[in-house]
């Protein structure tokens, strides 16, 4: 990526990597506390993502800035699935977690 906000943007983009990294901890350890196993290779998050794969062609700001946001998109939606479904089943807290 290049041009005058590159810096204002890639400063945002490690803001959101490191919110996510975060957040994939979280559910991590929730997994484990609810007795599961997370399963946190590279290889099975690209087998069971929703997410499209990143486009290695393009190159303008705001291409990347719509690449960005339509993953976020995709994840904020998964996640908000994902507390409906904790909280059918009453689990509050995963709920609580994810909203």
């Amino acid at each position: 990526m290049r041009g005058p906000s590159f810096i204002g943007l890639h400063e945002l983009f490690d803001q959101i990597a490191a919110e996510v990294l975060a957040e994939s901890d979280m559910m991590a350890e929730r997994i484990i506390a609810l007795g599961g196993q997370a399963n946190g290779t590279v290889r099975v998050a690209e087998q069971t993502s929703s997410l499209a794969e990143y486009p290695m062609d393009i190159h303008t700001q705001s291409s990347h800035v719509d690449a960005v946001s339509d993953a976020l998109s995709v994840f904020a939606k998964t996640v908000r699935d994902a507390s409906k479904e904790a909280a059918e089943l009453g689990d509050d807290d995963t709920a609580d977690m994810f909203t």
